[in-house]
């Protein structure tokens, strides 16, 4: 079964032609107008699951402001893992549609930057899933939107996949 797609301006002529005719009066005689619509077979994939994410917004990376004290040292805290969960979580879904069929643990190094815009997605190990899958998967997770933090040069996350059909 092949699928039809048609165009837009082909089914507003289409329309017209209907609306038009229901506004002659009946005593008139209207002779039905033809309307021609070309046909063609439909020859695209589906979209790739990354375009239907939008891209996160920059927002402001927080200040590291902390006085040492008597410790000495001190650190950026960085992201919790519940925040990570959260924005990973929300566009983990769509990456479903990256293999339709399958085993896979690809293994991720996501480098998340202060304003919350993921910098890079790196494969870190395949995990048995073809390179197109892995690629697929990195596009979807650049998507994801974290909260800002404190950590200037970003933060370093290992990240593995579990994808099962």
């Amino acid at each position: 079964m092949k699928h039809l797609s048609l165009s837009l301006l082909a089914l507003a002529a289409a329309l017209f032609c209907w609306w038009r005719a229901s506004q002659v009066a009946p005593e008139t005689e209207v002779a039905p107008t033809p309307v021609v619509v070309e046909v063609s077979p439909r020859k695209h994939s589906p979209p790739s699951p990354s375009t239907l994410l939008a891209m996160p917004t920059p927002e402001p990376c927080i200040a590291f402001e902390a006085d040492p004290g008597d410790e000495g040292m001190v650190a950026p805290g960085g992201l919790e893992r519940g925040q990570v969960k959260q924005a990973l979580d929300a566009v983990l879904t769509h990456a479903l549609s990256c293999a339709s069929e399958g085993s896979y643990e690809p293994v991720f190094e996501l480098l998340i930057g202060c304003d919350g815009v993921m910098r890079s997605v790196t494969l870190t190990d395949s995990g048995g899933a073809e390179p197109a899958i892995t690629d697929c998967i990195a596009q979807v997770l650049r998507h994801a939107d974290f909260p800002p933090h404190d950590m200037p040069d970003g933060m370093t996350v290992p990240y593995p996949v579990r994808v099962e059909f």
